[in-house]
């Protein structure tokens, strides 16, 4: 269960369930795959929206289900071809909506 926060208004929205993307992110796989896999899962599985608007406006949903931080890329990273390694710090941001 991921508890997820508007940026917004900053009050909690309702937690829903999504499968860790653990299992996928290993040596040898870049996040552009993991991204494919996440937008799988968020529009076709579960019937839902990418929210990847910053509070400036800035929509990236249209091309990116998943926000990366990747080595020296602290946050915000763009998913791309570059093969995650033994010993990489990689984490994963998702932003999703459903019902409104």
């Amino acid at each position: 269960m991921i508890g997820t926060r508007s940026a917004r208004r900053g009050a909690p929205s309702t937690p829903v369930e999504f499968p860790s993307p653990t299992p996928y992110i290993k040596p040898g796989a870049t996040s552009r795959r993991i991204n494919d896999i996440a937008h799988d899962l968020i529009v076709d599985k579960y019937g839902a929206e990418i929210d990847r608007e910053d509070l400036s406006g800035y929509d990236s949903s249209a091309y990116a289900a998943i926000s990366i931080a990747h080595n020296e890329v602290a946050f915000s990273g763009e998913p791309n071809g570059i093969p995650l390694r033994k010993g990489d710090l990689f984490g994963v941001d998702v932003s999703i909506k459903k019902n409104g």
